[in-house]
């Protein structure tokens, strides 16, 4: 009756290990891998840009722009991307696209960002459209300070040239004339006074008889 027993649990034990390795093996759950920062970050997608904002990013001023209260701007031009440019001011950092505009002024955008770097001939500055709001002002490329005289305005209009006026013609000298000599004065006859006694009149002198 043991050995009955003993028999049946080695039985039961045979079966309960079949079932098992009939089951099939359970994949072990791919482990999550963390992304690196440069593959999350979202590449801007290159713009295909007009002749006219191709002209217009040809006048970018780049490299370093110092501005207001020390600080500074560095704008670079984006490899490989036409009018596409970096600009970093402190720890913000955008990718901007040159606008074409009607004034002649450069002006490059991150549409996303909301935010401008608008050039002119006498200073540059970045602008927050959004809420409509200057971040930085009164930049100064190198370049623009050679190229705008002192005396214009800090809005970059320049002033009209002033025209000499016209030369006034000499009036010719009038030839001096000759001055007339002096007639020599005549000397005065004395007046006879009125109630003068008439003088006689003298006697005629006879000529000598014949002899």
């Amino acid at each position: 009756m043991f050995s009955a027993s003993l028999i049946g649990l080695f039985g039961t034990a045979l079966v309960l290990t079949a079932s098992a390795f009939a089951q099939p093996a359970k994949k072990p759950a791919p482990r999550a891998t963390k992304a690196s920062p440069a593959a999350s970050a979202a590449v801007a997608p290159e713009v295909a840009l007009a002749p006219g904002q191709l002209e217009a990013a040809s006048r970018v001023l780049t490299g370093p722009v110092a501005c207001e209260f020390g600080q500074t701007v560095q704008v670079t031009a984006i490899d490989g991307r036409p009018g596409h440019f970096r600009l970093v001011f402190g720890k913000l950092s955008y990718t901007l696209v040159a606008q074409e505009t009607t004034t002649g002024a450069v002006r490059l955008e991150d549409r996303k960002a909301g935010v401008v770097w608008l050039q002119i001939p006498a200073k540059s500055m970045l602008l927050n459209v959004r809420v409509g709001q200057r971040m930085i002002d009164s930049c100064m490329h190198e370049q623009q300070r050679f190229a705008v005289a002192p005396a214009n305005s800090s809005l970059g209009i320049e002033e009209a040239p002033v025209e000499p006026a016209p030369a006034v013609p000499t009036v010719p000298t009038v030839p001096t004339v000759p001055t007339v000599p002096t007639v020599p004065t005549v000397p005065t006859v004395p007046t006879v006074p009125a109630d003068a006694p008439a003088l006689p009149d003298p006697e005629p002198v006879l000529p000598p008889a014949p002899l």
